[in-house]
Parts: C-alpha cells; sequence; structure tokens
C-alpha cells in the first residue's frame, strides 16, 4: 500500500478525530491556529460555542468529546447541545445543582469522531 493510500485509510477510519479544535474563553472564543477541519466558531450566547465543520459528517451520528479549559477550583463541565452533519453546538454549565450556563474563563476543547 502506497503512503497516500495508507493516508487515506486512515483518514476514513472512524476512530480518528475529523474536527478537533480549541479556543480563547470569554464572551468572544477565538478558534486557534492548531484546529482541524473547523471553518468557524460562533458565540451563541452564555457558554454557548457554535463550531462548524469546513468537511461535513455523513450524518449527524457521531461523537464528541468536549471540555471547558478551567482553573482547577471551578466545577464546570461541556455538553453537545446539539448536532448536525455539518455542526454542533457546545454548552459550558456549572456543576452545581442550578447547572446555569456559564462561559468558560480560559476556552473550549472539542474533538469529533465518526464518518465523513
Amino acid at each position: 500500500m502506497s503512503a497516500r493510500a495508507s493516508f487515506k485509510a486512515i483518514a476514513r477510519d472512524p476512530s480518528v478525530a475529523k474536527v478537533h479544535g480549541s479556543t480563547t474563553g470569554g464572551g468572544t472564543p477565538v478558534l486557534s491556529d492548531a484546529a482541524y477541519n473547523v471553518s468557524s466558531v460562533v458565540d451563541a450566547g452564555v457558554g454557548t460555542l457554535t463550531v462548524n465543520f469546513a468537511v461535513p459528517f455523513a450524518t449527524a451520528d457521531y461523537a464528541v468529546v468536549a471540555m471547558p479549559t478551567e482553573a482547577s477550583s471551578l466545577a464546570r463541565q461541556a455538553l453537545c447541545s446539539s448536532k448536525s452533519a455539518g455542526s454542533m453546538v457546545l454548552l459550558i454549565v456549572n456543576n452545581a445543582a442550578s447547572a446555569s450556563a456559564v462561559d468558560p474563563t480560559t476556552g473550549y476543547n472539542f474533538a469529533c469522531f465518526g464518518d465523513q
């Protein structure tokens, strides 16, 4: 198998991240230069980030791994609140009983796995 054919086989493998990236925090997140297959990120409200893909998935049936980058004293989690083949919406919430949405202080981190 040639190196090019091997690369194409790996790129199609569902265990390889087809989208990944990180952003700055606060109310106006900026996508890092190391992001892969992300066409844009949009601040969609407090604690909410829409991530648009440059190349969409085959369907909305893909896995999302996400986490906020926060100070160790903050108990927050990232959720994928909705997704389509071409984008996903991440939501950062407090781990407190209220689970209210909050902007991450340092940023969002995410990776997506599935078929394109």
